[in-house]
């Protein structure tokens, strides 16, 4: 059908698909920010040094743009390029793993500091 045309053609595109904020990217840039401690958008938009609501955006299912995903990574290299685009755990370490874990259930990552992840 046309639509599963368009939802495969925006999926190839990086575009924002149905779901918005529960998009894989979008819960995996989420749970990034909060594994690093960063409660606010703009503290995360501004470690990174993006304006807030182009990370906004992001969370709430946007591309994540390739400019935007080398700043993470070049931020905080114990995530990659494969896990935030494709969700390949196997690209992160095991205590980064855990932090993005504990996240994405709302517990504090408080054990494991951020450099000690690297």
């Amino acid at each position: 059908s046309k639509k599963l045309e368009v939802q495969a053609f925006s999926r190839l595109m990086g575009s924002s698909q149905s779901g918005g904020k529960s998009t894989p990217t979008a819960v995996r840039v989420r749970n990034l920010r909060m594994a690093e401690r960063f409660r606010l958008q703009k503290d995360f938009a501004d470690a990174i040094g993006i304006s807030a609501p182009r990370l906004a955006n992001i969370e709430n299912g946007l591309p994540l743009s390739i400019d935007v995903a080398q700043k993470i990574v070049a931020k905080f290299p114990w995530y990659s390029l494969d896990w935030l685009y494709n969700g390949r755990e196997d690209a992160l370490n095991a205590s980064t793993r855990q932090a993005l874990r504990e996240a994405a259930v709302g517990k504090s990552t408080t054990t494991v500091s951020r450099s000690s992840r690297a």
